[in-house]
């Protein structure tokens, strides 16, 4: 049977397309040719795709200046459904035309306009909500401050600061609890354990309905002044619980770290305090005053120096007063082994468990002398499992088996770990946070460094001062073994690293007179 040539012009014109990269979501469902050679991308203009042609069997697609951007060959006879064309500026890059339904093209329109109208609304939210915070009707007797947490390992970063809140009978504190979302997926658990953990600190938490809209709106409801949220990170969170979705009040940001200036950010060229996420933070409470590389770093974003406050750290005058506690009652000398879950050289890529966890092991037969705890990053599992690094999931539950079977260990992990820390002879670690948060509490620590990690901060280097640092396993354990009997001869050198840290006893009460100070100087609010 003879194949039909088919008529280009009409075909495309007669049509409504999808267009996008092969074999992935396309930009749009419904593209269309014009008879005057225009592009209609959907409801938005595409300055890529305003204009087509067709030369000698080859659809070009144009941009506003009519040069091809995307060229298709067109077969002589009748196509199927789509068509595959190369991108100019890159030729690896493929496109994909394939005609699509009028049903499909008219939902994708609707969604269109439905963002487009919820942006709409947005901004009026905004505008209105504005208004009404600057209403000087607006009387409160108290400052509502409200705490988002998700993440139990790092609470006691926060209790300080949440007690004294509850304490001053200038504030009213609510406190939501949420699982923790690591890698898209939910960590099952954690709000329960959260609820309980606060409850024995004589804390109560907001009763949720399980739906993060509903409870983010009745928050959004009850107006609060400020908003402490655990982390930095908005994929850690419900979508409703983002920088973005969070303009109604003013964020407020304690880190569950003692400083984020120890690394650049593995994603750019600025280190992690200079994240997007506080180009929307109202104050973000430091504990070093800023450099003047800082400063200087800071105008490569929109991040305002008067966001920063040096105020000592919560945390650090919380170690200083720790406890210690080991795991085990023992007379041997204690090491705890803490590996970082950046494993197979990916984020951070600071980890290096997947590399010297059978020299570990084999270490912790060989010398029963030594108490040795592991606590791993409570994600290092969860990226284990996700294909990261050189280990199985099986060959690390095969590990662990190993682990418990020798009489001088113990393995813990999902829940605080620095009253072992406290207590311990030597930390051996690959990061990153105990790399200095340790220094406060005066430990030796043994760095084990993974070759092409994220680099260091100027300030990182300062503090890295404090540690031992290594590149070879073996060397890091005989350093363990030598420390664990001598003094530190870093010891000094970590006394100045921390004295900032530590030089306001009380860094949460300043944290409280910065808010009480921000709207007694504002005509937004009027506290009675």
């Amino acid at each position: 049977m003879l194949r039909k040539k088919i008529n280009w012009y009409e075909w495309l014109t007669g049509n409504t397309f999808s267009f996008g990269r092969v074999d992935q979501t396309p930009y749009t469902k419904a593209m269309a040719f014009k008879r005057d050679n225009t592009v209609q991308f959907g409801l938005d203009a595409s300055p890529n795709e305003s204009y087509w042609r067709i030369d000698n069997d080859v659809l070009a697609i144009m941009d506003e200046s009519h040069n091809p951007t995307t060229t298709f060959q067109l077969p002589v006879v009748d196509v199927a459904d789509a068509l595959v064309g190369t991108f100019v500026a890159d030729e690896t890059i493929h496109h994909e035309i394939r005609v699509v339904s009028n049903s499909e093209s008219t939902l994708d329109v609707a969604n269109k306009i439905r963002e487009h109208v919820d942006h709409s609304v947005t901004k009026l939210q905004r505008s209105l909500l504005a208004t009404t915070m600057t209403n000087p009707q607006n009387v409160r007797h108290r400052i509502r401050v409200a705490f988002v947490l998700n993440a139990v390992e790092t609470l006691d970063a926060q209790l300080p600061l949440i007690k004294a809140a509850v304490a001053d009978e200038r504030f009213e504190v609510r406190i939501l609890t949420f699982d923790r979302i690591f890698r898209g997926r939910v960590q099952a658990g954690t709000k329960e354990r959260l609820d309980q953990m606060l409850l024995e600190e004589g804390l109560f938490v907001v009763e949720a309905s399980g739906n993060a809209e509903i409870d983010v709106n009745r928050l959004r409801d009850w107006q609060p002044d400020f908003l402490f949220r655990q982390s930095e990170w908005d994929q850690d969170f419900p979508v409703e619980l983002s920088a973005d979705n969070l303009y109604w009040t003013r964020i407020a940001h304690t880190s569950y770290v003692i400083t984020e200036n120890l690394v650049f950010n593995p994603n750019g060229d600025l280190p992690f305090f200079m994240l997007d996420y506080y180009e929307k933070v109202w104050r973000y409470f430091i504990s070093n005053d800023l450099t003047v590389d800082d400063k200087a770093l800071l105008a490569k974003t929109f991040i305002s120096e008067d966001v920063f406050k040096a105020v000592g750290s919560v945390k650090a005058v919380q170690l200083k007063q720790l406890v210690p506690e080991w795991p085990v009652q023992t007379t041997k000398k204690k090491v705890i082994w803490m590996p970082h879950h950046s494993i197979g050289n990916q984020w951070f890529a600071f980890g290096t468990f997947d590399k010297t966890y059978q020299a570990v092991l084999e270490w912790a037969r060989n010398h029963p002398e030594f108490s040795i705890v592991l606590n791993p990053h409570p994600s290092l599992k969860a990226v284990i499992a996700n294909g990261d690094g050189d280990i199985s999931s099986d060959e690390y539950e095969a590990f662990l088996e190993e682990w418990n079977k020798i009489d001088n260990t113990e393995y813990f992990v999902g829940k605080s770990s620095y009253a072992a820390v406290a207590a311990a002879d030597v930390i051996l670690s690959d990061g990153i946070s105990v790399l200095y948060e340790a220094q406060v509490i005066g430990k030796p620590i043994v760095y084990i460094e993974n070759e092409g990690h994220v680099q260091f901060t100027s300030f990182g280097e300062r503090l890295m001062a404090g540690v031992h640092r290594f590149d070879d396993i073996a060397l890091a354990l005989g350093a363990v073994e030598r420390l664990s009997e001598t003094e530190d001869d870093l010891a000094d050198v970590q006394k100045e690293n921390v004295k900032p840290w530590l030089a306001v006893a009380q860094p949460e009460q300043v944290i409280l007179q910065e808010m009480v100070d921000e709207l007694s100087s504002s005509t937004q609010h009027m506290i009675r």
